[in-house]
Parts: structure tokens; sequence; C-alpha cells
């Protein structure tokens, strides 16, 4: 600041100091650009502390050939790549297991406040068993987003069916057509620029007890302290109309 100060009010040419003005605005803008931030809503590895909802939670017994709907590493065969301790798993999701009200199962994030950040993109990994989903049954995995004050108002971002080319896997039908695999991917959504307090919704159907799905770090990137770099920003614009005139 010192420095800047001395540039500033120092006997430099006009065309210097706008220079100068004009590379440090152009810095301030460029690095909250080239730094992303995450925020983490849920990444499954401490029981105690989740921030989510669930329909449907539970298992049925210890053995990996149970239904279940719960965290998923221990019980879970085949399922890899996940970070730290676990993960929320799925298999056999049909009407015999949970909730009475049969299928989907539905695990629903907390509100998240998202209306300070700039570019916000949701990230979840995922993973499903490779070459058992069945596509004359109800085998889906669905992500949807929505507002908290206005819950009715679900987007549908990514819909995973079974291939049609009978190939078994869940593949995506709305981004793309990339395929589940047995290893966790990361996938990418653009949030909507209508919602402020983030809610994320994921269905998941399965009817057999070989198809199983994993769903590991929901999370939330964006530009950090956007008002930070714009109050600096106008401060040097202030600065330089002012030593113009």
């Amino acid at each position: 600041m010192i420095l800047l100060k001395a540039i500033m009010v120092a006997p430099v040419a006009r065309h210097l100091r706008t220079a100068l003005c004009g590379l440090a605005m152009a810095g301030i803008f460029a690095a909250p650009a080239a730094q992303g931030a995450i925020l983490v809503i849920e990444n499954f590895n401490d029981p105690g502390a989740q921030n989510f909802t669930t329909v449907g939670e539970g298992t049925t017994g210890p053995a990996p050939s149970d239904a279940f709907w719960d965290y998923g590493a221990d019980q879970v065969t085949g399922l890899t790549g996940f970070e730290g301790d676990d993960f929320w798993g799925g298999r056999d999701l049909d009407a015999t297991f949970g909730s009475p009200s049969g299928v989907p199962r539905i695990l629903t994030t907390d509100p998240v406040d998202i209306s300070l950040l700039l570019s916000p993109t949701l990230e979840i990994s995922l993973a499903a068993t490779e070459g058992v989903w069945e596509s004359g049954d109800d085998d889906f995995l669905s992500i949807y987003v929505f507002d908290a004050a206005t819950p009715g108002d679900r987007i549908l971002l990514e819909q995973f069916l079974p291939d049609a080319a009978s190939s078994g896997d869940l593949v995506a039908t709305i981004n793309g057509s990339q395929a589940l695999g047995s290893s966790f991917a990361t996938f990418v959504f653009t949030v909507p620029e209508t919602i402020s307090n983030l809610q994320i919704e994921i269905e998941a159907s399965s009817t057999g007890a070989l198809e199983n799905l994993g769903i590991d770090n929901i999370q939330v990137e964006f530009i950090p302290e956007p008002q930070t770099a714009a109050l600096l920003a106008a401060g040097f614009g202030l600065l330089l109309f002012r030593r113009r005139r």
C-alpha cells in the first residue's frame, strides 16, 4: 500500500500512472477467477454430523447380498475410488425394502446459502456397478436441485438410466451420455441462477441385489470473495479518476 501511494503521488507521467492502475485492476479481477474455493456440503465421512435427511434409510443385515440405503463402504462390493472412510450407498431399493411408499429412495441435503457466491457449480462423485442394470425395471439415479424457499420447484440436473443398448450400465441422459463406472467419478453441474438457498435431492431406485450405487463428496465450487474484488477495483478506479482530474 505504501508503494502504491508513492506511485500515485510521485511526479510520474500520467500515462504511466494510468497503465499501473489498469494493470492493478486487471490483476484484481483475474486473481479470484483463477483460484476456486470449495464449500463441502457432505462427504459422508462422519455419521454423527450428517448434513442430510433420507427416505428409506436402513439395512436389512450385514451381509453384502442384503438390500440397504445407508453408509455403504462396508457393504457395497466392487465400488472403489471414494475419498475418506465411507460414502452413501444403495442396493436392491424396490418396494420390499425401506420406506413403505416403495421406490424411490431419497437423500436431501440441508439448505446451503449460496447467494453471495460467484459462479457456483455443483460437484458430486458417483459410482455404480457395471453391466447389471435392467432397462425394463425401475432402475434409475436422478439429481435435482431447488431453493429451500420453494421446494416444489425442483430442477432435474441429471438422470441416469439403464443403457438402452443392453450393456447394463447406468448412463447420463441429460448432459451427454457418460456411464457410471465402478470407480467413483466426479460430475459437475451448473447451479441455476434462480437458486440462492441450495438444496440437493438425489433419488435412487434399483431392483436387484447386484445393482450397487454410491454417492460421495457433494460440494459447491465457486470464485471466492467477489465483493472484496469489486471494492478494491472501485477504489483503484476512484484514485485514477482523482489523479486524472
